[in-house]
């Protein structure tokens, strides 16, 4: 479910790096190198990096646009994609790290009893096991 998640999310960024006209060949590989890397960001559980990497998506769109490398509808169409990818890597579950601390209790130096009842020392190695009286 995450998988299909990512891709349907970066699927719409390749696919407004695509269509006719409106955007040069250059603009396009431009683009899909940021495509690669906001999928790379959201499949490693990373939402924060992922979007910085949308940002800078974003950025570089306005400066392809301003270059005249995009036209507007291209550039309204790209910026729209990002903003429901953005949408979508929210919803992307991320993955939390617990640590658990396991202690082992002190062992009992030899020639120390190793409770409190009065057997001390009887039968030793034996323990309450073999206590009859």
């Amino acid at each position: 479910m995450r998988k299909l998640l990512i891709i349907c999310a970066t699927a719409a960024l390749i696919a407004g790096c695509g269509g006719d006209g409106g955007l040069t060949e250059e603009a396009r590989g431009q683009l899909v190198l940021h495509v690669v890397e906001v999928r790379r960001a959201a499949e490693s559980f990373q939402p924060e990096l992922a979007r910085q990497k949308l940002t800078d998506f974003r950025s570089a769109v306005a400066d392809l646009h301003k270059r005249g490398m995009i036209d507007d509808g291209q550039r309204d169409q790209l910026v729209a994609a990002s903003v429901a990818v953005e949408a979508r890597i929210g919803l992307a579950p991320t993955t939390t790290t617990t640590t658990t601390t396991t202690t082992t209790p002190p062992r009992v130096p030899p020639g120390q009893d190793d409770d409190d009842d009065d057997d001390d020392f009887k039968n030793p190695g034996q323990g309450k096991r073999d206590k009859a009286d």
